[in-house]
């Protein structure tokens, strides 16, 4: 008679890189030399330490000036140009010195708009004064 040996059981499909932690498929397109390329410099291991060693994007005041600026509804209001203008900046559509220009551009307006007022409000004021009382 033979016995048996207890049967091990074996886990499907690739070893986990990490006990407990789950990982999810993940397709880059790219060109054959590319791939060769990949290939030399590690694979996939070597994708994973770069990203593991990169810096966190910086979440910069200027980000949650965006997100407010957004907020701006009309084509008319300053806020909605300078929120076109660091969002092209954003998306490298104008150097840092386009939008130190437009910054620029939008302090003089806001200047002269500021000037235009005082001198309005100047204007009611005599108006008021020297109008005849009954």
């Amino acid at each position: 008679m033979t016995t048996k040996k207890p049967s091990i059981k074996r886990k499907s499909g690739r070893p986990a890189l990490e006990e407990g932690v789950e990982t999810i498929p993940v397709t880059v397109r790219m060109t054959a030399p590319q791939k060769e390329k990949l290939t030399l410099l590690g694979g996939s291991k070597w994708v994973r330490e770069r990203i593991s060693k990169a810096k966190e994007p910086r979440t910069t005041r200027g980000n949650e000036l965006l997100k407010e600026m957004a907020q701006a509804k009309t084509t008319g209001d300053l806020r909605r140009v300078l929120f076109d203008g660091m969002d092209a900046l954003r998306l490298k559509e104008i150097s840092t010195t386009d939008l130190d220009s437009l910054n620029k551009s939008v302090n003089a307006v806001t200047r002269r708009m500021n000037a235009e007022l005082k001198r309005m409000k100047t204007a009611l004021l005599l108006q008021k004064a020297m109008k005849p009382r009954d």
